[in-house]
């Protein structure tokens, strides 16, 4: 899409793109560490995660913190998974 808009290609055009699209799908449950996760997940981890960047939009907070607030989603987000997993090797 970018390459329609711009009418040129450069090699790291989407860059930008890379954290917000690994947070989407880890807050929908798909773990790094091997997991499965489904599209219905990883369209509600985008979902989330858009609201909470509009929110900041809409609360003047400077963009510059965004990248900022999705790394510690991630973070959480991969906690979260590792506290799962090891839970379940407990049970196990």
């Amino acid at each position: 899409m970018f390459l329609a808009r711009l009418n040129s290609a450069e090699g790291d055009i989407g860059e930008s793109l890379t954290l917000p699209a690994i947070a989407a799908c880890l807050i929908g449950g798909t773990s790094l560490f091997g997991g499965v996760g489904t599209i219905a997940g990883t369209f509600i981890g985008a979902l989330i995660l858009t609201l909470v960047l509009n929110g900041m939009n809409l609360l003047q907070i400077n963009g510059n913190w965004q990248p900022l607030v999705t790394g510690v989603i991630v973070v959480l987000a991969v906690l979260v998974d590792q506290l799962t997993r090891r839970r379940a090797e407990l049970r196990a």
